[in-house]
């Protein structure tokens, strides 16, 4: 995962990357954060696609407002958490879907219960799925993943925006995936199960018009999981 911290004092940004390194080793969360000191940098980085934003509202050159707009503009799932010294701004901040806001001078408490309330509501919502290129956290929007590639010690991710590589095993990926939405079918494929056109004895159609085999290891364990699919669409 992936956050950014944007804010023209030296010492928040410390401080609020301090809090939240912290708190992810306490609670193993695998996080990168990056410091920006303006918001034209950031948005230098804009392509990175971070997961959550800590934002001053005022700052020198483009405020954490307009900031924040740009951001929505390409990416509607971000968490947005202001930061600020004016509680007068606050109606403004939530205009732009913020999530939520920490008031200057702010406590390493008060950080942390706002940052927890970020991580419990990405985990229910479970859309997401997390991955590590390098030393760096990525993730993407679950139901954007067509099916993901076992290619050795690497996953290939399929997805409508193109491909990606990474180091996660089959194993760990279906513990992080949704089994409502997601199928193991061979010993190499994981499918997305929105994105199946047709079925055929021992392999599927994906609406890319791929076809991938499902393997007779999987078959009964892709059988059952594609009924309760089909029964959890259709209100059976």
């Amino acid at each position: 995962m992936k956050i950014a911290i944007c804010d023209d004092d030296t010492i928040t940004c410390e401080m609020l990357e301090t809090i939240i390194d912290n708190y992810c080793k306490k609670n193993q969360i695998q996080a990168c954060c990056e410091v920006f000191l303006n918001a034209e940098d950031l948005l230098q980085h804009s392509e990175a696609k971070y997961l959550v934003y800590f934002l001053d509202i005022e700052m020198e050159g483009i405020g954490g407002l307009k900031l924040a707009n740009t951001i929505r503009e390409s990416n509607d799932d971000a968490i947005i958490i202001f930061v600020t010294s004016h509680k007068e701004l606050m109606q403004e901040a939530f205009e732009v879907l913020a999530f939520h806001f920490i008031l200057k001078p702010f406590s390493e408490a008060e950080v942390e219960r706002i940052f927890e309330k970020a991580m419990s509501y990405i985990n229910r919502k479970k859309d997401r799925f997390f991955y590590k290129i390098g030393k760096s956290m990525h993730s993407v929007l679950a139901k954007d993943i067509i099916y993901i590639e076992n290619r050795g010690r690497k996953l290939l991710l399929h997805t409508k925006v193109g491909q990606e590589k990474c180091y996660l095993n089959m194993k760990d990926t279906m513990e992080q995936l949704d089994r409502n939405l997601f199928a193991q079918i061979h010993v190499s494929f994981i499918v997305n199960m929105e994105q199946i056109k047709t079925i055929e004895k021992n392999k599927v159609e994906l609406h890319t018009g791929e076809k991938l085999p499902i393997s007779r290891k999987y078959v009964k364990q892709y059988n059952d999981s594609y009924r309760n699919f089909v029964r959890m669409r259709t209100g059976q």
